[in-house]
């Protein structure tokens, strides 16, 4: 998608949030280097979820001793982005299902100074993950411990 030369990698950035809130393909969207003046919140993490039927934006504002989360409605949750862009934090990483966008702006924060980069994950992002099922066999962490458990040991074997 070419854009204009015109417009800030922030814009360009909020732009392709927008688009991937309008289509869904996003995971998640974290904001980190906090500038000074923005007080305790280290980092940010934001999630789209659909709650009551009803989409919304969860914001995770990781403290130093705690997390505060936050659900807010579409629209003002992209207002409150646009807000702590720049002038509260001064980088982004947006992760949608096929590519990772990444945000830098400059120690002041200029809404017309930065750096947007992209790169296309290898493999799609699973969104959901579990337990799965392997030649009958259950696989995971537990399944070693498990096989070992059900078969005799060697030691047992050969005692008779």
């Amino acid at each position: 998608m070419k854009t204009p030369p015109s417009t800030t990698p922030r814009q360009r950035f909020l732009q392709r949030l927008a688009q991937a809130q309008a289509d869904g393909s996003w995971q998640r969207l974290v904001l980190s280097r906090p500038h000074v003046a923005t007080g305790v919140v280290l980092r940010v993490l934001v999630r789209p979820l659909l709650i009551k039927g009803q989409a919304v934006l969860s914001f995770v504002d990781s403290q130093a001793t705690c997390d505060i989360t936050k659900n807010l409605p579409v629209p003002e949750a992209l207002a409150r982005l646009d807000e702590l862009l720049g002038e509260g934090f001064r980088n982004a990483h947006l992760f949608t299902n096929t590519h990772e966008l990444q945000l830098k702006l400059g120690k002041k924060g200029r809404a017309d100074a930065g750096h947007l980069t992209e790169r296309a994950l290898d493999a799609p992002v699973v969104v959901g993950v579990g337990v799965g099922v392997v030649a009958g066999a259950v696989a995971g962490a537990g399944a070693a411990a498990a096989q070992t458990a059900s078969s005799p040991s060697p030691a047992a074997s050969t005692a008779t």
